[in-house]
């Protein structure tokens, strides 16, 4: 008698004994026995405790969004003998279909767990730019949308603003549940993170949102201000200085203003518009040691030989031609001792300068000038005879 042929009964008693493998041949070969075997299949996984087929019988069934099945295994302790049952979901999200992820989901399959790295369900969504699946897992209370990674301890916020994932970064902050000021290993907020990528959509975002804290410090002791300036982001800036909660005082770790900073750097137009801001005020000193320290960002202008910059500095009516270093230079000394022509010409033409100022060596620009190259000679009127 052809096996088909057996009473039911005796094919489930036959089948009792069998792998799922064998079983599954079984199901693939008869359209009847694809009918009566399927409950079989399932107890067999379970009873021999097969990870692989216990794996693509929950995918199986998910795909088709049948969650009867799925939540029998579950009961039945399928997840305890998958040895990546707690990554089933983690998977899902990175390779499998957003129905996949919403029916294990549904099944019970725990939404709330890390991989090996700490990342989370929300995470690999923002990361992968799964929008479908990340909408879903947002729609769950069971999910902690604030989990950190461990290396970095970024959340999926830092990764949706550091990634430039608009879509993302929108339905987050669209989410109560989310903080935007959660900062990472080396205290690095969303806004930091926006800020150093130039990212000016996401910035003007996170400006918008009331409970945004704008002054926080970062492990360096930057500020998001600070990272404006730093990278030379003009429109960033701009945003930023429009913001009530600002606090302009915050001075730089390293010493030096945020005039400074751009000057160093060389930001013309970042230059401009902290000095049309009003509230930065251009004759403070720095707090750096050495002959370069404690210098006014005209100082450094000069120093550097950026004409530009000091003709910028020179035109705003609050600045200090005549200001003295910790060493009694002013910014026409500097000139004379870097040999800036140019710049030497721009500061001799201002209305306030000194020529007969002091250092702490006792020599006016004039005196050092003749120091310097004996074959030159400047008055308020200009230069003559500059030697190379």
């Amino acid at each position: 008698m052809k096996f088909t042929h057996l009473p039911n009964e005796t094919i489930l008693q036959i089948t009792e004994s069998l792998s799922p493998p064998h079983i599954n041949h079984l199901l693939r070969a008869n359209r009847h026995l694809s009918l009566l075997l399927p409950s079989d299949l399932l107890s067999s996984i379970c009873r021999t405790r097969s990870e692989e087929y216990a794996v693509k019988a929950i995918y199986f069934f998910a795909e088709r969004r049948e969650g009867l099945p799925i939540s029998w295994l579950i009961q039945k302790g399928a997840l305890e003998f998958i040895e990546s049952g707690r990554l089933l979901l983690h998977d899902a999200v990175v390779n499998r279909s957003c129905a996949v992820v919403e029916t294990l989901l549904d099944c019970g399959v725990p939404a709330d767990t890390k991989d090996s790295m700490g990342r989370s369900l929300v995470y690999l969504a923002v990361k992968m730019e799964r929008q479908d699946v990340l909408e879903v897992l947002l729609g769950r209370k069971d999910v902690d949308i604030n989990l950190q990674e461990h290396r970095r301890g970024k959340s999926p916020f830092h990764v949706a603003v550091r990634r430039k994932h608009l879509p993302a970064v929108r339905l987050l902050m669209n989410d109560k549940r989310v903080d935007v000021n959660l900062a990472d290993h080396y205290d690095e907020t969303p806004l930091h993170s926006a800020v150093r990528g130039a990212q000016v959509e996401i910035v003007k975002m996170l400006l918008e949102d009331e409970k945004l804290l704008v002054n926080c410090f970062d492990v360096c002791g930057h500020t998001p201000l600070h990272l404006a300036v730093i990278k030379g982001s003009v429109s960033i800036l701009q945003m930023m200085l429009r913001d009530q909660r600002l606090d302009v005082a915050i001075g730089e770790p390293g010493g030096q203003t945020l005039l400074d900073i751009a000057t160093e750097r060389g930001y013309e137009d970042v230059v401009q518009v902290l000095l049309d801001d009003g509230r930065f005020d251009p004759n403070v000193l720095d707090d750096m040691r050495g002959r370069k320290g404690n210098w006014t960002p005209l100082h450094r202008a000069v120093y550097i030989g950026n004409d530009a910059i000091v003709d910028l500095l020179l035109s705003d009516g609050r600045v200090d031609i005549n200001c003295r270093s910790n060493t009694g230079d002013t910014p026409l000394h500097l000139a004379i001792h870097g040999r800036q022509r140019g710049i030497l010409e721009l500061l001799l033409a201002h209305e306030d300068v000194d020529i007969y100022v002091t250092d702490d060596a006792g020599m006016t620009p004039s005196e050092l000038a003749a120091q310097l190259e004996p074959e030159t000679s400047f008055s308020r009127e200009g230069v003559c005879d500059l030697s190379d």
